[in-house]
């Protein structure tokens, strides 16, 4: 994401980039940003904060889990620095799960049903399987596992390392269906101005769903159907801004009761697929949101993607 998202923005006129980059992760991409070096995560915190004072603006990629996307937000807002997203209380609520299944649902949206999970009281975590346990804050399905009985569920319980997400986890039915995610981009004013096609998300079937990459646009679910529903989730939260993934699943037999999942206050793994799937340059779209009203224009072709930003092209 880092590397396609900064091969795009470089190619906006008039602004220049500067990015953070780990020495481990070989040579930087080609482009003319100016890179930073760094040798360890403590160079880095201090080089982040120091280049957030004296940019112009920042613009997040960071996984929500161990709080480092909201930490990071906060850091730009101690600063009085613009923010290229979301607000930090928009990514707070995002970033807990059980909490942002509770807000949607009390907004009156389809959400999945979302419990806490307490491992010193297993029977109390659950009413019925199939299950799936997860980390209440987490990203890319990190330590999220299906649980198929009572059995499998406690012997997954007894034998979690202490430094497991999982004691901080969260519980919801297991829903068969089209695991779907649909990216926005939401203006200054809170309006999603821009609502990309829904992709379907290729999800490993050995029970723990490790993301595989995806396929935009995704020709088996009525596309008006998740719009609206992504619609009314981000509607729902305030404080979301800029580029928004929302995912969700649409059961096959009955698409009118699909269900937001979560969403994910920052740039998704599906731009690797959304940038190939139009001429535009969706780097300036998402900065600058109040700037390019005009529809964007999509091709007339499937894109399949893997995570590694591997991608092939059908008519």
């Amino acid at each position: 994401m880092l590397s396609a998202f900064l091969e795009d923005a470089n190619r906006i006129d008039g602004i220049d980039v500067v990015t953070t980059w780990d020495a481990r992760l070989g040579p930087p991409p080609q482009g003319k940003a100016e890179v930073h070096w760094v040798q360890t995560a403590e160079e880095e915190r201090r080089l982040y904060e120091q280049l957030v004072k004296n940019c112009d603006a920042t613009f997040l990629i960071a996984p929500e889990f161990d709080g480092y996307l909201t930490r990071r937000a906060e850091c730009v807002a101690s600063h009085n620095r613009p923010l290229c997203g979301p607000d930090v209380a928009a990514i707070r609520l995002c970033a807990d799960k059980l909490e942002l299944a509770r807000h949607l649902q009390e907004a009156g949206v389809a959400t999945i049903d979302t419990f806490p999970f307490d491992p010193s009281n297993v029977e109390e975590s659950i009413s019925s399987f199939p299950c799936v346990m997860k980390p209440r804050y987490g990203a890319g399905s990190q330590e999220t596992q299906l649980m198929t009985d009572a059995a499998t569920f406690k012997a997954v319980v007894a034998n979690l390392d202490t430094d497991s997400q999982l004691h901080q986890g969260i519980v919801q039915p297991y829903l068969p269906g089209t695991p779907v995610s649909i990216a926005v981009i939401i203006n200054s004013l809170g309006q999603c101005v821009h609502r990309f096609p829904p992709a379907l998300q290729r999800l490993a079937d050995d029970g723990f769903f490790t993301y595989q990459g995806g396929q935009v646009p995704v020709a088996e679910i009525p596309h008006a159907i998740v719009e609206r529903l992504a619609t009314e989730a981000c509607n729902a939260v305030p404080g979301l801004r800029g580029y928004v993934g929302i995912d969700l699943i649409v059961p096959a037999d009955a698409p009118k009761s699909a269900v937001i999942v979560e969403i994910n206050p920052r740039l998704t793994t599906s731009y690797l697929g959304y940038r190939h799937l139009t001429k535009e340059n969706l780097a300036e779209r998402i900065l600058f949101p109040d700037k390019l009203p005009n529809p964007i224009r999509w091709r007339s072709e499937t894109i399949t993607f893997t995570p590694d930003g591997q991608f092939s092209t059908t008519p």
